[in-house]
């Protein structure tokens, strides 16, 4: 997230980063099309921006916001010369500007900004089926020091030329919920059911479901399939850093 950079009371560019975060992002399904939103992803949540929102009525402050670099900023698009006060845009002003709501409200929006390049064809129901992917976001919240989990699955709505558009709403995931991408007719009941019984064994939620994915894939391999396969990964996502705690490559 950039703060802005002032020669005295004028808004000169974005120069700083005031705060540094992690994610991660899993997918599901078309590598072109995951390719495509990753790279949006990491430009938009790159480019965050600190900036300012003046009140409509005069007589009331504005606030300080958080925004993406792609919307109508009042720092750098407003017409005219603007001056800013020596006491505006101290390091006490984005103190918990930063939510886990606006990080996963940025990339549901680049999903959708990467998915947008193809509402102006007519797709087959073949194609639309091969565009389809999943997304999983693990998001570490700067202002309330939290985690969670949102995943984004692909949608379809006719638009006003009568094409079929595809798009995508992020969803929360709870914490008694296991978040599963691809195959989940096959597996996301037994992947709950395996998450809910080491809770109340008491066992490790990661491990127990680590051994789950590797049977899961030994389980497709057998059936003569490779949709899911090794290498398999368990890590943990924490204070906004992923670490690796074990890896799989073959049996």
């Amino acid at each position: 997230m950039e703060t802005a950079y002032f020669i005295g009371e004028y808004f000169r560019d974005y120069q700083e980063v005031h705060i540094e975060t992690g994610c991660f992002i899993a997918f599901s399904g078309s590598t072109l099309t995951a390719t495509h939103a990753l790279n949006t992803i990491t430009e938009h949540l790159a480019k965050l921006q600190i900036s300012y929102k003046s009140s409509r009525e005069s007589s009331y402050p504005g606030e300080y916001i958080v925004q993406r670099h792609c919307e109508y900023n009042e720092l750098k698009n407003s017409p005219g010369v603007v001056l800013w006060d020596d006491d505006m845009f101290l390091p006490k002003h984005f103190e918990g500007l930063l939510s886990y709501e606006f990080i996963a409200s940025t990339i549901e929006h680049s999903i959708n900004v990467a998915l947008k390049s193809a509402k102006k064809y007519r797709l087959s129901r073949e194609e639309l089926d091969l565009m389809s992917t999943d997304f999983a976001a693990g998001i570490y919240c700067p202002r309330r020091e939290s985690h969670h989990i949102f995943v984004y699955r692909m949608k379809e709505r006719q638009n006003e030329d009568g094409l079929i558009e595809v798009f995508t709403e992020g969803e929360e995931v709870s914490e008694d919920q296991v978040a599963v991408l691809g195959m989940r007719k096959q597996f996301e009941a037994r992947a709950q059911n395996i998450y809910e019984q080491a809770l109340g064994q008491g066992n490790s939620t990661g491990s127990e479901l680590f051994k789950f994915l590797n049977s899961a894939i030994d389980e497709v391999a057998e059936s003569g399939s490779f949709a899911i396969d090794r290498p398999s990964l368990h890590k943990k996502f924490e204070g906004g850093n992923l670490r690796k705690l074990k890896v799989i490559l073959s049996v």
